[in-house]
């Protein structure tokens, strides 16, 4: 019982270290803007912080066997862009 649970999470760590680690092009535009956005009294998740570091990698960071239990390995699925009312 013990050995599968440490084989999932072990998987978990992999993926989220695959496909989670890096950001995409469109979580880029967020990243290139943070500074700014921040000025106008906006703040973004910590995954669009220029010195952004996954949670996952940090010491004493407890991976299980469900990535969505680190709020910073979330992409969006589809690139959104809000436009001002006018």
């Amino acid at each position: 019982m013990q050995s599968d649970l440490q084989d999932r999470a072990r998987k978990t760590k992999d993926y989220l270290n695959c496909y989670m680690k890096t950001r995409s092009a469109s979580e880029h535009f967020w990243v290139n803007h943070q500074r700014f956005l921040r000025s106008r009294g906006y703040e973004l998740r910590p995954r669009y912080h220029s010195d952004w570091v996954p949670s996952w990698t940090l010491p004493g960071a407890t991976v299980g066997d469900n990535e969505d239990q680190f709020e910073d390995s979330y992409k969006p699925r589809v690139s959104l862009f809000i436009s001002p009312l006018t």
